[in-house]
């Protein structure tokens, strides 16, 4: 009879796909520490113990050993090796140099790729997702570079789903990667249970830090920044700034430092009180301070930080207080279709933001995740400038 040696990690578990790296550690282990088949497993508390993982983790790695074999779990009785080992003792006695220490659809060597997809809101809940315009982008950057990483994307849903519901999803799907696009506090409760049950994750579409998960994001500090250069370029200096106070990210924030930077660059932050900023929800109450900002300040062209932003220009378009572009220069960040009709029938300028580029550097990333190699904390990615007929050039009355 064979000692069975003691079971020690060979190498300190990754951050990500823990769960993958012990099982694996723990078939060489089966495999060569003197077992045969019937003998005494490890107990769940034991490597729990030994490997200082939490007792779901270590749960979630025997299923797998289960499932392929390679123990049997009695109820009430304790945990036995399996099968398995007498079928690899064959193999490798007819073919020394293979060593089968995974099947070929054990989740740790499958080329197949499964991502689970959550997004922070619809637009309406009568429209399909894939007639939003931001996430519709970002998804369509996913699908067109998925084969190319043999990637499966399953969508879980967005932050008004049923929280219980979209648990269960999660839970049950187990993907390799888990996405979420938009604000990470709408996707608090799954950021949570992905980082519990060991599932990489990956913010799209947003700049959050604080959480310690890879960002990919667009890069508004030098959009913005480029914004106030091309309306300098066109002769104007009283440059104002429309944004929302938006809880949901450090996209409003970034916009207005760029801005500023921008200002102080070409030396116009002494003209300008700067920034407005306004409330989510238009109302009276904000068109008239649109109204006076304009008229003290004087503001030849304003840059709107979001959809949110110049959707408060819409009461003062309307009545034909001010004309875009005959009265007021404007450029606006993202590529929202319904800005056009907010502006008159007016193509805007606009700052488009890299959507299709963020889905596409969230595939390239996925496999150095699943092979714990290391990749960017945060990636931004440079915004497009597009010119419309919202901008014109000024000349001084």
């Amino acid at each position: 009879m064979s000692i069975i040696q003691e079971f020690r990690l060979k190498e300190p578990l990754p951050k990500y796909r823990s769960t993958d790296a012990l099982v694996s550690q723990l078939i060489e282990y089966i495999t060569t520490g003197g077992f045969d088949v019937g003998n005494e497993f490890l107990s769940d508390k034991d490597l729990v113990t030994q490997t200082g993982r939490s007792r779901t983790a270590v749960r979630r790695a025997l299923d797998v050993l289960q499932n392929e074999g390679w123990i049997r779990r009695l109820g009430g009785k304790g945990t036995y090796i399996g099968e398995r080992l007498n079928e690899y003792r064959e193999s490798t006695e007819n073919d020394p140099l293979t060593r089968p220490f995974r099947t070929k659809t054990s989740r740790g060597e499958r080329s197949l790729i499964r991502v689970a997809v959550a997004v922070s809101g619809l637009w309406g809940t009568q429209r399909e997702i894939g007639d939003t315009w931001y996430y519709g982008e970002i998804l369509q950057g996913i699908d067109e570079m998925a084969a190319t990483e043999n990637l499966v994307v399953e969508f879980l849903g967005y932050h008004g789903t049923r929280s219980e519901s979209l648990t269960r999803r999660l839970d049950s799907h187990r993907p390799d990667v888990f996405l979420c696009i938009g604000p990470p506090m709408n996707h608090a409760l799954l950021i949570g249970l992905a980082g519990r049950w060991d599932i990489p994750c990956v913010m799209a579409a947003t700049r959050a830090p604080e959480l310690g998960l890879p960002n990919i994001y667009e890069d508004s500090v030098m959009a913005a920044r480029d914004a106030v250069a091309h309306l300098v370029e066109l002769g104007h200096h009283r440059i104002g700034f429309l944004q929302v106070m938006s809880p949901s990210g450090w996209w409003a924030f970034d916009r207005y430092e760029g801005y500023l930077q921008g200002m102080r660059e070409f030396q116009l932050e002494k003209h300008n009180e700067l920034g407005l900023w306004l409330p989510l929800q238009p109302s009276k109450a904000t068109t008239d301070m649109i109204r006076r900002y304009l008229e003290q300040q004087k503001v030849t062209a304003v840059i709107c930080g979001s959809l949110w932003a110049v959707g408060h220009l819409t009461d003062l378009i309307r009545a034909q207080e001010i004309r875009v572009p005959q009265d007021i220069s404007c450029i606006v960040f993202d590529q929202e279709p319904y800005v056009r009709h907010i502006l008159g029938d007016v193509k805007p300028t606009t700052i488009q933001l890299p959507l299709k580029d963020i889905g596409m550097t969230f595939v390239k990333m996925v496999r150095s995740l699943v092979e714990h190699k290391e990749i960017p904390m945060t990636t931004a990615l440079p915004c497009q400038f597009s010119p419309g007929e919202s901008t014109i050039a000024y000349h001084e009355k």
